[in-house]
């Protein structure tokens, strides 16, 4: 018998607000549950609102550099980078590429117009700097900038290499935080609720996960911190990691699925596009073509130090056993004390009445009309021994 769905589990926004302060959040609200009536205050943008009450928490989304629109025709990109000057136009013949991608022209202009879209966003976020300062807030409000995950290029985003994991971390706190310095301390988006709560001067759950890291109240660095990947729109792959500062631990749960797994979202990239037809073609050095083996390893380890790329697998070199015992036993740790659904299908989190039942209404559609787009895509692009 299905049961009820559970109820949404306690918002920081609501406790934001408990502690005194209005919620500002005009931004989205992808939270995997329903959003309570009382979530926020307001879906109002702070700036907006008049007379605007203090203390508050304003959350703003800045969708230019969204996976959506590097990717976008040219003249498109151009109206969505208005603030852009001619001399911060990137040269796509001189950008970097990573070395697990190949150096084609659809590679340079998706990493040109990423680039673009984040000095537009600097700009935007320019605008509400100035909203502050003219309204003689400046001095007394903390500015937090973060990013949800790494880059959207391929093997970034919904990957769990630094590259779709590490994120940008930017505090501004006058009189606190002296401007340019540098915190090298592990931290994660899990932080952020406890954090915000501790500055607001509220209680802090103790069923929280994470850890205050600005504040009075500060607290330690963890050993470790963790990253999962389970469900992309409508593929399901199990992965979870774990790092300290310098290593990382990968474990594929269902290593029988390629990395190169069609998901039709990210295979709308360019840059994903060409990579898989190189690889196709033949034209990938040993690096590049990594990334479409038949399966993928049952265990990864990187020292992140020496392979910031994450392109050299250490989990079956002696030299490294222990590290790579250390960190499989800390996930393991992990997965239980986390009570980890991974596990469980997507079927029987509905039966539990953990999720709403999308699989088999629009994920069922979502998913017949991509088996047919992903006809184009064809596994495997070629034989990787």
């Amino acid at each position: 018998m299905r049961s009820t769905l559970l109820k949404p589990p306690v918002l920081f926004s609501q406790e934001l607000q408990k502690a005194g302060y209005a919620v500002h959040w005009p931004g989205k609200t992808d939270f995997n549950f329903g959003v309570p009536k009382d979530a926020f205050t307001t879906t109002t943008d702070f700036r907006k609102v008049e007379p605007l009450k203090q203390p508050f928490f304003a959350y703003m989304n800045f969708m230019v550099t969204h996976e959506s629109q590097f990717r976008i025709p040219k003249d498109k990109h151009l109206k969505n980078t208005p603030h852009v000057k001619d001399d911060q136009r990137q040269d796509a013949s001189k950008i970097p590429i990573p070395p697990y991608l190949p150096d084609a022209p659809e590679v340079r202009q998706d990493i040109a117009q990423h680039y673009e879209d984040a000095t537009e966003a600097d700009y935007q976020i320019g605008e509400v700097l100035k909203f502050l300062d003219e309204k003689g807030m400046a001095q007394n409000t903390i500015v937090v900038f973060w990013g949800d995950h790494g880059s959207a290029l391929p093997r970034g985003k919904r990957w769990l290499y630094d590259s779709g994991l590490r994120i940008p971390l930017i505090v501004r706190w006058p009189g606190v935080i002296e401007p340019g310095s540098v915190r090298e301390d592990l931290t994660c988006v899990l932080d952020y609720a406890p954090t915000f709560v501790s500055l607001a001067g509220g209680d802090v759950p103790k069923e929280w996960n994470g850890r205050v890291f600005l504040g009075p109240k500060t607290q330690a660095e963890p050993k470790y911190v963790f990253g999962a990947r389970d469900r992309m729109d409508e593929n399901q792959d199990r992965v979870r990691s774990v790092r300290d500062r310098r290593f990382k631990y990968i474990k594929n749960f269902e290593p029988e699925k390629p990395w190169g797994l069609y998901q039709d979202y990210n295979f709308q990239t360019p840059s994903m596009q060409v990579w898989y037809r190189m690889m196709a073609e033949g034209k990938l050095n040993d690096v590049q073509k990594i990334f479409w083996s038949n399966r993928k390893p049952d265990e990864e380890l990187y020292d992140i130090d020496a392979d910031p790329y994450e392109v050299s697998n250490l989990a079956a070199k002696a030299e490294f056993a222990e590290k790579l015992k250390e960190l499989r036993g800390a996930l393991e740790t992990w997965v239980v004390e986390t009570k980890d659904l991974g596990a469980e299908s997507e079927q029987a989190l509905i039966d539990r009445g953990l999720v709403s039942d999308r699989l088999n209404t629009e994920y069922k559609k979502r998913v017949e009309e991509f088996s047919e787009k992903a006809k184009k895509y064809p596994w495997p692009p070629a034989v990787v021994k």
